[in-house]
């Protein structure tokens, strides 16, 4: 017989809440213990409660965000609820060496909320007898097995493994958890309660037998039918839930389409009838982007819906929130039609749609794509926020909606925010310019907010009407430590602005601005598609602008040229790459740093900044 795994869940209900702030630091550093959180340890190898403080444990932080101690327990994620945004992380929370020499068995204990696991587990239990005291260099053994994926930030999960018998016996046996997310996505993970004490702890089985004669295999190719998931999920107690499965129908009913929180709940069934249906419970659009129409699905679509399902207070099957619409009447998945892959993904030579997705889709959940260009024609635009200045539509390489790729909450041309609903439009031809991701494993598309829109041509594809790009090598000229950039389509005239950028701040502090320049007119600095900040520096006597990094200016009047003085450094003079671009607006400017490795190449070391405006 078949099986399939799934969730087991023991629950206990405590009050906890728990995102947290992100900060970069250095890697890797330890953080030294701040109050203790244990209780006493006689009967215990480690008894940790992690409400105050990570007593004897430390963490040892890679990169990004690291553990931290947050509403009484101890939380590892990358996302920072109060901005939205996500740090790319990596960091251990690691216990001391335990002594299991006289041991017969052991086992390890904790309570858990893990939530938001987009990518598949990237988070781990680590063992190890022969710590290296730096987590990188340490071979460790994985013994995770499967973490429940959580509903809510109250409701906790509890972990129990018993100690392989290798490590009984050992005098330095630690522990460590793991957790690592992208910086387009992360899970939170909230630990307390830890405990290694002698015994044996009944482990989880997360391993169910199916019912006979089911028609599907709940893959994105086989899925199951409403009838297969029914089967299933009656069988299931109130406290588990199922893998992440695929599960296919007729959408027979509409409760409601939510555009505020970007939702809908609706039911399926294998006929389009109200008999034998399942609830969608709050699951999200095709490509799991939010519902912004009340029209985006009807009585009658098919759908195959991809997410986790329960049997919700024992008598009411449902998918779980956080599912979404994996294809619409055989549009998106797996069904769309492919053409010829090509291009190399380069800006003379750029991945059309058809390599693009082959390239992604071979990538594994927790990858992303380095920084590549993809040309295709806007398909179908799902969303373009004005108010948090990104945009999410999908492009393809014939202008329908057949192997189309989705372009997740990325920005508009410089990688700027989008202003306007109409800066992107349906029949479009775009070079898109970022990082790509598989997401869940299953779905090509642009890392939220890591894309942008290189160069446009606007109407109906053809490339025949007006083009607009991110920026040319034209205009830019560099003659010993200065550069120039020159607007070629006005004429100089004698009214000048003026910056001296050594503002005596702190050495090596990242900088962004605006900063004011004699009249009023500001510049401000951005990473970009770059890998680092712009930053001061006290020995430049001014900023660093990186590869790929931005300067725009914003001045009340149309610019005729801008000089920038450098810094020399051992020789060099760093006056910024000679592929760098530049675009003037109607009173602005956007100078981009740009080197098609994304990173290296020549820093620009702006030390003053001379604005001559046009007649």
């Amino acid at each position: 017989m078949k099986k399939i795994l799934f969730y087991s869940v023991i629950a206990f209900f405590f009050t906890a809440l728990a995102l947290t702030s992100c900060e970069d630091v250095p890697a890797p550093y330890d953080i030294p213990t701040s109050g203790s959180s244990s209780t006493d340890t006689s009967d215990y190898y480690l008894n940790e409660k992690f409400t105050s403080g990570f007593g004897t444990f430390t963490v040892q932080t890679v990169t990004g965000t690291p553990w931290i101690i947050d509403y009484s327990v101890a939380t590892g994620t990358g996302y920072d609820s109060s901005t939205g945004v996500t740090t790319a992380s990596e960091s251990y929370l690691i216990s001391p060496a335990v002594d299991l020499s006289a041991a017969s068995e052991v086992y390890l204990q904790f309570d858990y909320i893990y939530r938001y696991n987009r990518t598949g587990t990237a988070d781990k239990v680590y063992i190890t007898s022969n710590y290296t005291g730096d987590a990188t260099t340490t071979s460790w053994e994985d013994i995770t097995g499967t973490l429940v994926e959580g509903s809510d930030w109250s409701t906790f999960s509890t972990y129990s493994v018993n100690i392989p018998s290798k490590y009984i016996g050992q005098s330095a046996v630690v522990i460590a958890l793991y957790f690592s997310c992208t910086s387009s996505t992360s899970a939170t993970w909230e630990v307390k309660n830890l405990i290694m004490a002698d015994g044996t702890a009944t482990e989880t089985d997360n391993t169910t037998e199916l019912p006979e004669g089911l028609t599907g295999s709940g893959t994105a190719d086989d899925p199951y039918t409403v009838a297969d998931a029914l089967s299933i999920i009656t069988a299931m107690s109130s406290s588990a839930s199922t893998d992440y499965i695929y599960v296919k129908g007729i959408i027979s009913s509409i409760s409601e389409i939510d555009t505020s929180y970007g939702n809908a709940t609706y039911y399926i069934s294998d006929d389009g009838t109200t008999t034998n249906q399942l609830e969608i419970y709050r699951g999200y659009a095709l490509g799991n982007v939010k519902f912004t129409s009340q029209s985006e699905i009807k009585v009658g679509d098919e759908v195959v819906v991809y997410g986790q399902f329960q049997n919700y207070y024992g008598d009411t099957p449902e998918a779980m929130q956080g599912n979404y619409i994996y294809s619409l009447n055989g549009e998106g998945g797996s069904s769309s039609s492919t053409g010829s892959a090509s291009g190399s993904g380069t800006l003379d030579d750029p991945y059309n749609v058809t390599a693009a997705i082959n390239l992604i889709s071979a990538m594994s959940s927790s990858d992303e794509t380095d920084n590549i260009y993809v040309e295709g024609i806007v398909s179908q635009v799902t969303e373009i926020s004005t108010s948090y200045g990104n945009g999410t539509y999908y492009i393809s390489d014939d202008g329908t909606t057949s192997n189309q790729l989705c372009i997740y909450r990325g920005y508009y041309l410089d990688n700027a925010k989008f202003t306007s609903t109409t800066d992107l439009e349906v029949g479009d031809k775009v070079v898109v310019y970022g990082k790509f991701v598989n997401y869940y494993g299953n779905t090509p598309e642009g890392a939220s907010g890591e894309t942008y829109v290189y160069s446009i041509e606007k109407g109906d594809g053809s490339g025949s009407s007006s083009s607009s790009s991110s920026g040319t090598s034209e205009g830019l000229s560099i003659s010993g430590d200065v550069v120039t950039l020159t607007n070629t389509g006005v004429t100089a005239g004698t009214e000048t602005a003026y910056i001296d950028l050594d503002l005596g701040i702190d050495n090596g502090t990242a900088v962004t601005g605006p900063y004011e320049l004699s009249d009023g007119s500001t510049v401000t600095f951005a990473k970009g598609t770059g890998s680092n900040d712009p930053a001061y520096y006290t020995a430049t006597k001014g900023i660093r602008v990186y590869a790929c990094n931005t300067i725009t200016f914003n001045c009340s009047k149309t610019i005729a040229n801008i000089v920038m003085t450098c810094d020399t450094y051992n020789g060099t003079v760093e006056v910024g790459n000679d592929t760098a671009t530049v675009e003037f607006s109607s009173t602005g400017a956007v100078y981009c740093n740009y080197n098609a490795a994304g990173s290296g190449g020549t820093q620009l070391r702006v030390q003053t900044i001379t604005i001559t405006y046009a007649q």
